[in-house]
């Protein structure tokens, strides 16, 4: 997270100004990580495995890549099982991933919850450290950093 931000971010919570102005780096920082807004990393392959198979869904999109189903709807689970097998990130926000998952859902082989599982899982906070709170702060404070 940037300086600027960071430091909107602080302002913009009571608790995290305070320790901010009492100097409170390390506790500032703390709710500071747990306030942000989560950031989005790639989804490990073997995760998306484990997350779909938990779900039962893995199966299905394994039996819908061999159906019936439309030639598009096969081409999209090979894809998904091509990527998985082949241990591919999943860039949950990438516009390729994005219509592939659309796609699945609008075959019915995913639910929206399959896919919002997966986009959970690739959230995590962001790692907002003392030294980054100081570096924010360091405008707002006499002096500079504490």
């Amino acid at each position: 997270m940037r300086p600027s931000d960071l430091l909107l971010l602080i302002q913009r919570d009571q608790e995290a100004s305070r320790l901010a102005r009492a100097g409170d780096d390390e506790q500032c920082a703390a709710r500071c990580r747990e306030i942000a807004p989560k950031i989005q990393i790639p989804l490990a392959a073997q995760q998306a495995q484990r997350i779909l198979s938990a779900r039962r869904k893995w199966a299905a999109v394994k039996g819908a890549a061999n159906s019936t189903q439309s030639q598009s709807t096969r081409d999209a689970c090979h894809t998904l099982l091509d990527w998985v097998t082949a241990q591919y990130d999943l860039e949950m926000a990438a516009p390729m991933e994005t219509t592939l998952f659309a796609d699945l859902v609008s075959a019915s082989v995913l639910s929206k919850a399959d896919v919002d599982a997966l986009l959970d899982a690739s959230m995590v906070a962001d790692s907002i450290s003392a030294r980054d709170v100081s570096d924010a702060m360091r405008s707002q404070r006499p002096g500079g950093k504490i």
